[in-house]
């Protein structure tokens, strides 16, 4: 699920695979499989934030090395 949030013009959900762009304005939530879709947001202008809910199919491997992200300096585990 991924929520926009902020003061912004475009920024558009590009789905590669189904071929559809999705206009999102603050507050309009979307969910989809994001594991079998190519997807990326257009540019935009202004501030913009997203809020992404998502589950991880490969939770052990979180539970080991956060996907790989447990060494990585900028990367903070609660």
């Amino acid at each position: 699920m991924v929520l926009p949030i902020g003061d912004f013009k475009g920024g558009e959900l590009v789905m590669k695979e189904q071929g559809i762009v999705v206009e999102l304005g603050q507050g309009d939530w979307i969910m989809f499989t994001s594991a079998h879709t190519t997807h990326f947001n257009m540019p935009y202008e202004g501030r913009r934030a997203s809020l992404v809910l998502h589950s991880d199919k490969a939770m052990e491997q979180w539970v080991r090395d956060r996907n790989g992200w447990a060494a990585n300096s900028s990367f903070q585990s609660f």
